[in-house]
């Protein structure tokens, strides 16, 4: 498995702009053929208004593929809203809920392709907490049920350990678990996916 992902983000007090782009690709092995297991990728910008004020409005847009889940190409965006219960050197704490609109071009079992408008909400809760000098503890929780079907749903969990190397460098231990009630519908091998990374984040 390769997984990469870079992001950048500027801040001031009036306002935080950001983006970040993931890439995943993996092979497995099933009686000794090898084939592509996972291949997606994920890019995201978003706008945040008072950033470090304890209740703040943002915008958002995602845009992501994703070959295991069958999906050709996804599109998302929408307005929400923040509330901050900590935000200092040692931890992070905030609850985010918005509403999305979403198009998505589709893989189906016959091979052909559909296309599906639709709104969902979304939530997310975000928490870090940094230990002693070198260690930090990340989890990222989102939510995003369809707005007319809410048992229609995906949900994406993350948790990570670092340990600060040096000024720039940090090891990094993640987990990562993906749910798409929808997926074996338009058959997929599974309606879940994870993984586990250990690798080396630069900050700058």
């Amino acid at each position: 498995m390769l997984t990469t992902q870079i992001g950048a983000t500027h801040a001031d007090s009036t306002f935080e702009f950001g983006g970040s782009a993931r890439f995943t690709y993996a092979t497995a092995t099933e009686d000794g053929e090898r084939y592509v297991s996972q291949r997606s990728w994920l890019g995201s910008l978003n706008l945040d208004l008072w950033p470090y004020a304890g209740q703040s409005p943002f915008l958002l847009g995602t845009l992501e593929s994703s070959m295991e889940k069958l999906i050709d190409l996804r599109a998302s965006g929408g307005v929400g809203h923040k509330l901050t219960f900590a935000d200092d050197e040692r931890s992070t704490a905030s609850l985010s809920i918005a509403v999305l609109g979403e198009r998505s071009w589709l893989q189906t079992r016959e091979g052909g392709q559909e296309v599906i408008s639709l709104a969902r909400f979304s939530g997310r809760l975000r928490l870090r907490r940094k230990v002693g000098e070198r260690v930090e503890l990340n989890h990222e929780t989102y939510f995003r049920p369809e707005v007319y079907h809410m048992n229609r749903f995906n949900f994406t969990n993350s948790a990570s350990i670092g340990y600060q190397l040096n000024g720039v460098m940090q090891l990094r231990a993640s987990y990562l678990d993906n749910f798409d009630s929808e997926a074996r519908a338009r058959g997929a091998r599974s309606n879940y996916d994870a993984q586990i990374v250990v690798g080396i984040q630069a900050q700058f």
